[in-house]
């Protein structure tokens, strides 16, 4: 499912499983005043969903629950927002771009991180997020091939192999 994307034409909204601070209703209220459109991801634990019917009124937004895999549904997309747990590091390794909203505060090194890296822009911890990221003309393709080429997907093989040295 590893592609280079060349620009941002689909946009891929998902945060977390059970998006605890509600952090999907704000980014699609962000997105909203920008124009955009997006296909909106919730997970098995979702509880907003009230709020984000509300908030996604008016707007281009496609709502859908529970899908297969995350990684397969990432191909169809240019630029995913999520937050900074697992996820931006599985998009980036398939060549998906990532705004990242940091849910939780040990999610801020990871967003920061991919950031670095250039695969990723990091929009802020959820409470104080950068909302003029949302509508930055953002460099898609380099940030795609840098994905591709630096988050690796052997993660768990070379850890494995480590842990054995030990």
């Amino acid at each position: 499912y590893r592609r280079l994307r060349e620009k941002a034409e689909k946009l891929f909204v998902t945060l977390g499983g059970s998006d605890t601070y509600g952090v999907t209703i704000k980014v699609v209220e962000i997105l909203k005043r920008f124009g955009k459109s997006a296909t909106v991801h919730t997970g098995p634990s979702f509880a907003h969903h009230r709020e984000l019917e509300e908030a996604s009124y008016g707007g281009d937004f496609n709502i859908i629950g529970r899908v297969p895999s995350l990684v397969e549904t990432f191909h169809s997309y240019d630029l995913v927002v999520t937050g900074g747990g697992m996820t931006p590091f599985e998009a980036n390794a398939s060549g998906l771009p990532c705004i990242i909203v940091a849910n939780e505060t040990f999610e801020v090194k990871n967003g920061r991180f991919l950031q670095s890296l250039g695969s990723s822009v990091f929009a802020g911890f959820h409470e104080e997020m950068n909302e003029t990221v949302f509508e930055e003309e953002l460099e898609i393709k380099r940030m795609s091939s840098v994905g591709l080429n630096r988050i690796p997907l052997d993660g768990t093989e070379k850890l494995y192999r480590r842990m054995k040295e030990l």
